[in-house]
């Protein structure tokens, strides 16, 4: 099951690898090849095109949308197994270490990225989540072969308290990733004059990251929280201002801070865009500041 799990895990980032370039062609088939198309429609009716925007947009999604949608589903299942041959392998949850931590990261990225893609109706999404889920993918297989060696806990992991902390910590950073991707977007977007076509309109973009931030927040206290609790028992101290509890607050307390400026009209727009770029940058840093920071979280490079 380690090897398999390691396999899986290789499939997987090749698999979404390759559903993002399908994205990107749909990126292109939505902006750069439909203005081409609009040109010579506009020429050969020997001036302005009798095709307006609105019954452009009715036209059926290019093919590749398609293809990108099963092959990311296929890239979610690889990942999937990946989750669940680790799972097995060890015995427990997969999230005693930096490795099986990264690889359930990947998955959950993946997973909810498929899901908002799903309800707001827009593949455009996955030409930006998709890079976000290979990076993560490559980083955990780049990661050092003893990490994925199967080894026991130590009895400061043994709590079940640990696993439901460490599993919501997971859906708040994937959930962060979707909208850190939609306020990426939301930025290219064109405020005002010719909107880019290839990129959905920033009210759209907004409602994501926003609809993002809702769901990750509060998970973000229940880790906090939960977090505190193990600590206690672990350490004998509900705080100890460890670099990594440190960054999960200074993470929290960001997206607290842009709920807030997502209300007040002086701090909405790119302002708002850029504290979702903020808080996933103090996400990525919580989830790798370990490592030069040290603290105790250093054990099994968690």
């Amino acid at each position: 099951m380690e090897k398999m799990n390691f396999y899986m895990l290789v499939a997987g980032t090749m698999t979404m690898a390759v559903a993002g370039g399908f994205y990107i062609w749909y990126v292109l088939a939505q902006g750069v090849l439909r203005r081409s198309v609009s040109a010579n429609m506009a020429n050969t009716a020997g001036g302005t095109s009798s095709v307006t925007m609105s019954e452009q947009v009715k036209q059926p999604r290019h093919p590749a949308a398609i293809y990108a949608q099963v092959v990311n589903w296929v890239g979610l299942v690889f990942l999937g197994l990946a989750v669940f041959a680790r799972w097995m392998a060890v015995g427990h949850a997969p999230y005693s270490n930096q490795y099986e931590f990264g690889t359930a990261f990947t998955f959950s990225i993946v997973l909810l990225g498929l899901i908002l893609m799903r309800q707001f109706r827009q593949p455009t999404l996955g030409a930006f989540i998709s890079p976000i889920a290979v990076a993560m993918g490559i980083y955990v297989l780049t990661l050092p072969i003893t990490l994925r060696q199967v080894s026991p806990l130590i009895p400061a992991l043994q709590n079940p308290i640990l696993t439901i902390h460490v599993g919501v910590a997971i859906v708040a950073y994937g959930i962060f990733a979707i909208g850190f991707a939609a306020a990426i977007m939301y930025l290219l977007q064109r405020d005002g004059g010719e909107k880019r076509t290839w990129l959905p309109s920033r009210a759209i973009l907004d409602d994501i990251g926003y609809r993002s931030v809702l769901i990750g927040f509060p998970l973000m206290i229940v880790v906090l929280v939960l977090g505190g609790v193990w600590a206690n028992i672990a350490w004998g101290a509900f705080w100890s201002w460890d670099p990594k509890e440190t960054a999960a607050l200074a993470t929290t307390l960001c997206y607290g801070v842009y709920l807030h400026a997502h209300s007040l009209k002086s701090w909405s727009g790119n302002r708002a865009a850029w504290l979702l770029v903020l808080g996933f940058a103090l996400t990525i840093f919580t989830f790798f500041g370990n490592y030069f920071l040290g603290g105790l979280h250093t054990y099994g490079g968690v």
